[in-house]
């Protein structure tokens, strides 16, 4: 919330003096993507919608996670498998019964805004995705997944973000549909090599880094984009181009680093619990006493 906050204020501050109060009152409160507008939806800094989204899903959760923990173990693919059905069809849904309205979107005029909030934006609709996400975890935890590792998992995922970019494919359905299935493999992939000790391209540590500050580079990356935009205008050409956006990624990158250390850490740190682990059981008197090794981990 307070990188939110922060970079909320920077997008007012540098990019969106100009939007008028609702859109404003809206984002600052991470209400718009409850809002059937799509100029709503991505107003002040449009990466926000998401946060707004999140937010929905964190309340939801206690019942959800409770709900998941009672499916028995066998019976996890079959509810994940649902689950993502009911994510493909989502597109299908808002075509079927949301009214196509007047508003395009600026970048696929052919795809109608309402359409468009309705199967990306609308929380109990993307709430799916994060009930795949828990059910796809407790079958890792239960040693219920068929694991098939980051390199094919990876492989698949770009893959079907290239599939997801072709021209045939309907707009809605590569956005929601494509990528869900080689996402979760990929993400459960990550997790287990993690687990296990394995070694894998996410453990280095300039990488680590890079995900800690993700979160804050997820929030300005939009805004140093913008403001570099308007800054430098139209660029015809290319080595121009590429040095501008080399520019505006390191940019983007130590803006982040500073969001990160001067604000998401000593909030973390104030505020953060922990999870408090349970003690491992002694030791027979009998056996030698053995050191336990200390939990790896980030309170996030």
């Amino acid at each position: 919330m307070p990188n939110y906050l922060v970079a909320w204020a920077l997008a007012m501050l540098l990019i969106a003096a100009g939007t008028a109060a609702w859109p404003a009152f809206t984002t600052l409160f991470m209400l718009q993507s409850w809002i059937p507008d799509y100029d709503v939806n991505f107003s002040v800094n449009p990466p926000g919608w998401s946060l707004s989204t999140e937010a929905f899903f964190h309340l939801c959760f206690p019942v959800l996670f409770h709900w998941a923990r009672r499916i028995p173990a066998r019976r996890l693919k079959h509810w994940i498998a649902v689950t993502v059905l009911a994510i493909a069809a989502t597109p299908f849904t808002a075509t079927a019964l949301v009214p196509a309205g007047e508003v395009r979107m600026s970048n696929e005029p052919d795809v109608s805004g309402l359409h468009l909030w309705f199967a990306y934006v609308f929380p109990p609709a993307r709430l799916l995705d994060f009930l795949l996400g828990i059910l796809v975890a407790r079958a890792v935890l239960l040693g219920r997944w068929r694991d098939i590792g980051l390199l094919w998992s990876g492989l698949l995922l770009a893959a079907s973000y290239a599939v997801a970019e072709l021209p045939g494919v309907p707009y809605l359905f590569a956005q929601r549909a494509v990528c869900v299935i080689p996402c979760a493999l990929f993400i459960a992939a990550g997790a287990l090599a993690d687990v296990q000790g394995r070694s894998s391209l996410f453990r280095h540590r300039v990488v680590v880094w890079l995900g800690e500050v993700s979160f804050a580079f997820y929030l300005l990356h939009f805004i140093v984009l913008a403001g570099g935009r308007d800054l430098v205008g139209r660029l015809d050409s290319v080595p121009a181009a590429i040095a501008v956006t080399v520019a505006e990624f390191a940019l983007a990158v130590l803006a982040s680093w500073a969001l990160y250390v001067w604000v998401e850490k000593p909030i973390v740190r104030r505020w953060s619990r922990p999870a408090r682990l349970p003690s491992p059981p002694a030791s027979p008197p009998s056996s030698p006493a053995s050191a336990a090794l200390p939990a790896r981990g980030r309170a996030t």
